[in-house]
C-alpha cells in the first residue's frame, strides 16, 4: 500500500484484497491512514453458516470483558497471547462444560471451551461490516475483474502452473517477465502492434536509443561480453523463460522494426 501511494503520489482512498490479506493487524495500519479497507475475513470469503456454537453465537460483555456462552454460562478472561495477538477466555469450571447437555458438540476438551478473541477484536468487526456494505461489494466485483485477469490469462492461456526458476530472485524476474507480456499482449488489444511498436520508437528516439528492442539485445548478447559464469548462467535461464513462455516473441520476431 505504501508502494501504491508512492507510485501514484498521492494516498489510495481504498484497499481492496481477497481473504488471503486478511491479517486484521496489518489491515488495521491501513485503516489508520483513513484508506477505506475492502477485505473479506476467511469466514466471509467461505460464505459457511454459522453453526449453534460457532464464536458468533457468544455475547461479549465488554465492560466484565467475558463472554457468555449460549447456555448462559460465563467465560472469563484467562490470559494474553501477545505473539499471536489475542485475549483468551475459558469456563472456569471445566466441570461445568462436561455437565453440560451439549458437550461434545460445542467442545470435546476436558479442560472446557475456550474462546480466543483478537486484541484488536473491533477492527475486525468493523473491517467485517465495511466488506458487507452494498458500495464496498460493487468495488470488491471491480477488483475481481481487474485483479483476476492476468492470473486467469497467465494460468490459463500461456499455461503457467508453476515457475520454472527457483529461488526468490528467480521468482520476481520470471513473474516481471509474465506480467510484461501479458501487458504487452493488452497494449496489443487496444492499440493494435503496429501502433504499439511506433509508441515504443518514439519513446526509444526521446530517450536517444535506436530501437525499443535494444535494451533487450544488449542483455540478451551480454554472454560474450561478460565472462562471468554465475551472470552467463542467469542470463541463459532468463531466455529459457522467455523461450519457453512468450508464444508472442515470435511474433514480434518476424516484424520489420525498421519500416514501421
Amino acid at each position: 500500500m505504501n508502494q501504491a501511494n508512492e507510485i501514484l503520489q498521492k494516498k489510495c482512498d481504498t484497499a481492496c484484497a481477497d481473504s488471503g490479506y486478511a491479517y486484521t493487524r496489518e489491515l488495521e495500519k491501513i485503516d489508520k491512514q483513513a484508506i477505506k479497507v475492502i477485505v473479506p475475513s476467511q469466514k466471509q470469503a467461505s460464505g459457511k453458516k454459522s453453526k449453534p456454537f460457532d464464536k458468533s453465537n457468544f455475547q461479549y460483555d465488554s465492560r466484565k470483558d467475558s463472554y457468555l456462552c449460549p447456555q448462559g454460562r460465563v467465560l472469563t478472561y484467562s490470559y494474553t497471547n501477545n505473539h499471536e495477538g489475542h485475549k483468551l477466555y475459558m469456563m472456569r469450571e471445566k466441570a461445568i462444560c462436561q455437565r453440560c447437555a451439549h458437550f461434545g458438540v460445542c467442545t470435546t476438551s476436558k479442560q472446557g471451551r475456550t474462546i480466543a478473541r483478537l486484541i484488536n477484536e473491533e477492527v475486525r468487526q468493523k473491517l467485517e461490516a465495511q466488506y458487507d456494505e452494498s458500495e464496498s461489494q460493487a468495488i470488491y466485483k471491480l477488483r475481481q475483474q481487474k485483479a483476476e485477469l492476468p492470473f486467469g490469462h497467465m494460468k490459463r492461456n500461456l499455461k503457467v502452473d508453476a515457475f520454472l526458476l527457483r529461488g526468490l530472485d528467480g521468482a520476481k524476474a520470471e513473474a516481471s517477465l509474465l506480467a510484461t507480456c501479458f501487458n504487452i499482449r493488452r497494449m496489443i488489444t487496444l492499440i493494435g502492434a503496429l501502433a504499439l511498436i511506433k509508441k515504443l520508437k518514439d519513446l526509444a528516439s526521446s530517450r536517444g536509443t535506436s530501437s525499443p528492442l535494444a535494451p533487450f539485445r544488449e542483455f540478451a548478447y551480454s554472454k560474450e561480453e561478460n565472462s562471468n559464469r554465475r551472470e552467463n548462467t542467469w542470463i541463459n535461464r532468463v531466455l529459457k523463460v522467455l523461450n519457453s513462455r512468450f508464444s508472442c516473441q515470435r511474433a514480434f520476431s518476424q516484424i520489420n522494426y525498421d519500416k514501421v
